[in-house]
């Protein structure tokens, strides 16, 4: 047993991230911690797995077990130059024989869908193989503790479930695991449910039980599970049901709702971003080549809000670093306002037009105040009113600046730092804004904000690129959605005709997410829903309305 005794842990002084935690953790359990953004469950994993040491209090591990922690960030937990020899690291260091160390190593390649990639630079990998690639580097030590933190956040929805399906396997065989995750849902079938605030565990037990009494999760800045909101806004008093089954056994109410129309796009005539034939190849010329990009053909019209999907490796991040300059294709052209892409002397003129957001974009971060940050791309580009557009950028996205401008960015929380990186880039003003997964390893709360961020920013006229795994927020955010796989685009619909190719979408590896197939439920038990609704979250949404209360 684990035993945590009086646990507090602070980065500054006077600031406990940690405050007096007092835990056992057993052997065997299957464990999820949630909690907010902020709320001290990395530190908390971190100070269990040895890499932070108290500042007051104890943790106790018996000197029998040992503890694996994986980081949220794969590219904080790579430090090899080779797949392979990332997954052996760990065992080198434990001084394991080596014919046993190429077996094991060759186990993981095949275990996680990496073996195609041994010889390959982990950095050229997707963010989803990355994380693999991390998650394998620890179950090849082979710990009775394997720590995760937000496993799930950089995965497809696919790969997302056989993660899942890997957790439980090591469940199986002995092993624990303790998840720190985002969603509620994801601790549906663990044994054991640990609720974090502020640096304190608020609640601790049952998963069904915390779960099912949404009032007191909203208190502690989370949501109940998928089918519970949908119950709580349609007046189902607590204990709500958490799962489809219990949802769908039971009789809702809906009051009379209005028709969903999609909303039409004021576009204009032609695309503001065109990409022809494009063709990409990571080290083109060497022996392991790899071609992300084949003969690619897309179009962006102004003020269009498209998603792009596929699965991991599918080649949609490095589609995205294209459209302003950041990779050059070796065959085929891409068109942003009249510009060529390929053209060095364009370049400025292009970044200044296309606003990039990447995967985790706090990582941009660097300056000692917001202020500082978010000047910093206007100031490079040389434009003018620098005040004013920092001031305009944190508005835009929810940051009131004479409360942010001078605040330190390190010291924010992890959705402030989200929106200050976003700022950022809007404080450039872009006529296009490409956004690569922007919701990973933001909590429910967080991501909501996000999404009604980049709704705002498409009604002001904004152009949006949306890379992401999540159907769910595609078809409630977009206009379009485009599909990428191997390198190529696959599909290229209206959301309407998305939702009616389920089947195909299914071939390409996006699943159909827990939140659409409810509704689907609910509509084949005779339920009157709108066309227009599509996910559990828009009909909950639709109900506060229709009953007089708020969307949100």
């Amino acid at each position: 047993m684990i035993k945590i005794r009086a646990l507090s842990y602070a980065y500054l002084p006077d600031t406990p991230v940690l405050d007096g935690i007092d835990l056992d953790l057993r052997p065997g359990e299957r464990v999820t911690v949630l909690g907010a953004n902020g709320s001290g469950k990395s530190t908390f994993l971190k100070c269990i797995a040895g890499l932070l040491s108290p500042t007051q209090g104890t943790v106790t591990v018996p000197d029998s077990y040992r503890t694996g922690l994986v980081f949220q960030n794969p590219d904080d937990q790579i430090v090899s130059p080779v797949v392979e020899s990332e997954i052996a690291f760990g065992l080198e260091n434990l001084g394991v024989p080596h014919p046993e160390m190429v077996e094991r190593v060759d186990e993981i390649l095949h275990r996680f869908d990496l073996i195609d990639f041994g010889k390959h630079d982990p950095h050229s990998l997707s963010g989803g193989e990355r994380q693999r690639l991390a998650i394998g580097g620890i179950v090849v030590l082979r710990p009775d503790f394997i720590l995760f933190d937000e496993p799930y956040s950089m995965l497809d929805p696919s790969f997302r479930d056989e993660i899942r399906d890997v957790i439980h396997s090591l469940h199986d065989d002995g092993l624990t695991p303790i998840v720190v995750a985002q969603d509620p849902d994801d601790a549906l079938g663990s044994d054991r449910l640990i609720v974090f605030d502020k640096g304190q565990i608020v609640l601790d037990g049952k998963p069904e039980e915390i779960l099912s009494r949404p009032e007191k999760l909203k208190l502690h800045r989370l949501s109940t599970t998928t089918s519970g909101r949908l119950a709580a806004a349609c007046g189902h008093r607590s204990p709500v049901p958490v799962t489809h089954a219990a949802l769908t056994s039971t009789t809702l109410e809906l009051p009379q709702l209005p028709s969903q129309e999609s909303p039409t796009p004021a576009m204009s005539p032609s695309p503001i971003v065109q990409v022809i034939d494009l063709c990409f190849t990571y080290n083109s010329g060497e022996p392991h080549a790899h071609q992300a990009l084949f003969d690619v053909d897309f179009s962006l019209d102004q003020g269009e809000f498209v998603s792009l999907m596929g699965p991991s490796g599918s080649g949609k991040s490095t589609f995205a670093l294209h459209l302003n300059g950041l990779h050059i294709g070796e065959s085929g052209r891409v068109i942003v306002d009249g510009l060529d892409v390929s053209d060095s002397k364009s370049h400025d003129d292009i970044r200044q037009k296309v606003g990039l957001v990447f995967q985790f974009p706090e990582m941009q971060l660097f300056a000692e105040t917001v202020e500082e940050d978010v000047a910093y791309g206007p100031a490079n580009l040389d434009l003018d009113s620098i005040p004013d557009r920092v001031d305009r950028a944190l508005a835009s996205v929810g940051l009131e600046p004479d409360l942010f401008r001078r605040r330190n960015p390190f010291t924010l929380s992890g959705g402030e730092r989200r929106r200050v990186a976003l700022a950022g880039i809007l404080a450039t003003n872009p006529s296009v804004l490409v956004l690569d997964e922007p919701s990973a390893g933001l909590d429910p709360s967080g991501a909501d904000e996000l999404d009604r961020i980049l709704q705002k920013l498409r009604a002001d006229g904004t152009t949006i690129l949306l890379v992401t795994h999540d159907l769910s927020r595609a078809v409630t955010l977009s206009d379009r959605i485009v599909v990428m796989q191997q390198g190529r685009v696959s599909f290229n619909a209206s959301v309407d005709t998305t939702l009616a190719n389920r089947e195909l979408l299914q071939d390409l590896g996006i699943p159909t997410p827990s939140a659409i197939e409810l509704v689907d439920t609910l509509r084949a038990s005779g339920l009157l829903i709108p066309s227009g609704l599509h996910t559990s979250d828009q009909l909950a949404r639709a109900v506060r309305l229709g009953s007089g209360g708020s969307a949100v």
